[in-house]
């Protein structure tokens, strides 16, 4: 009997075993068959990371190549990076750090949606739209970041470049202006049309540029005779006189054309040089005009029916002076944010164009101004022309109506 039960219990265990061998080829076969339905080449997703810390750039690079970072931020992947090594540690120090709520975003993201936030200009929320974010998380993240950021970039592309600025490199390089040898550098205002403030007369009209009909802001900048821009001034509003920036500015003017000891050694035949023997000359124009009864400033000379050496000194001036429209062109062909119509806050405006001034002296490093740039900075300065008078036509209509 015992013997019965123990053959019918083997029995019964070897019945299972087989059992289950069978459903687990099931299971292998299903399997098996499951994997056949894809591909057996091998696709290279060894750039693929899920955890990167940097999952908008990357994402953006991975799925549209080089010329998805390169068309909405004006610099290559590999300029980027450059540019990001050289921030990186002066944003990592200052930024997204004390108490409060911390951006959800990596420091090169960000730097990402802001040159091209400042390459496409435009509102908040078309540029937070391009980047799938909410507009008020968007305007803070790129506000704090741009704060941050111009203070390392101008110090690296514009306090950099003022300081490697001086008359002994520039004469052994070969690099001094063609007619003028004896300045150090070319100054002038760009003028950008901003939307009007709000406020009675008293606060609105010193926006109002009598020049231009428009309301705006105004940024002196100075030009080196290689291309770089030296110096920017903090905004000023649309009414205030060329002349009264340069004023206000007199700090990094007087002490950045100081002859040196070795710049004394320099040969000096240029204009001014016996009532100004201490100092290097900068180049303006017929804006400035009173300046050189203070400072040794090379200008063109005002009036018409000039003499014909007098017109041959105002063409060299313009010609030297070229320069700083090549500058204003090249900067406004790269960020449409200084370009076209400014609509963002006003207390922000000194950092942005701080920043886009920088990153064009980084990108003239590597591409050298052009006489199209100078053309390109004409077209804009048509542009307002042309927007001046269309705004004179509609309030001359109303007037008659």
């Amino acid at each position: 009997m015992s013997g019965r039960t123990g053959r019918r219990s083997h029995t019964t265990e070897e019945d299972h075993r087989q059992q289950m061998l069978r459903m687990l080829d099931d299971r292998d076969i299903v399997r098996r068959a499951e994997l056949d339905r894809f591909s057996s080449v091998r696709r290279n997703d060894d750039d693929v990371d899920v955890d990167s810390p940097c999952p908008i750039f990357d994402t953006w690079y991975m799925e549209g190549g080089a010329d998805a970072v390169s068309r909405p931020t004006n610099f290559t992947p590999c300029e980027l990076n450059v540019l990001w090594s050289i921030v990186r540690l002066h944003v990592t120090r200052y930024w997204n750090v004390g108490r409060g709520r911390r951006s959800q975003f990596a420091g090169k993201d960000v730097l990402f949606m802001t040159l091209a936030a400042f390459k496409h200009g435009g509102t908040w929320d078309m540029n937070a739209h391009v980047f799938l974010i909410k507009t008020p998380t968007f305007i803070k993240t790129i506000t704090s970041f741009c704060r941050v950021l111009a203070q390392r970039v101008y110090d690296e592309w514009v306090r950099g470049k003022a300081v490697e600025t001086n008359m002994r490199r520039l004469v052994t390089s070969g690099n001094t202006f063609s007619h003028y040898p004896c300045a150090l550098n070319a100054t002038d205002v760009t003028f950008q049309q901003a939307n009007r403030p709000a406020g009675n007369m008293t606060e609105v009209m010193p926006y109002y540029s009598a020049k231009h009909k428009l309301y705006g802001l105004k940024v002196e900048v100075s030009v080196n005779p290689k291309g770089f821009a030296i110096n920017c001034s903090q905004h000023e509003r649309g009414n205030t006189p060329d002349i009264s920036i340069f004023r206000n500015n007199m700090e990094f003017h007087s002490s950045m054309r100081v002859k040196s000891e070795t710049g004394n050694q320099i040969p000096d035949e240029g204009p001014l040089r016996e009532e100004f023997s201490r100092e290097w000359a900068v180049l303006t124009d017929k804006g400035y005009q009173g300046l050189e009864a203070h400072l040794r400033c090379i200008q063109p000379t005002k009036g018409s029916n000039l003499p014909p050496e007098v017109q041959r000194r105002n063409e060299n001036i313009s010609s030297d002076r070229d320069l700083v429209e090549n500058f204003f062109g090249r900067l406004c062909s790269l960020w449409r944010i200084v370009a076209d119509k400014y609509r963002w806050s006003e207390d922000l405006y000194d950092d942005i164009f701080q920043v886009c001034v920088g990153l064009t002296n980084f990108h003239i490093e590597s591409n050298p101004l052009r006489d199209t740039n100078g053309e390109a900075y004409a077209q804009r300065e048509n542009r307002l022309r042309a927007i001046r008078d269309l705004v004179q036509r509609f309030h001359n209509s109303k007037n008659v109506q």
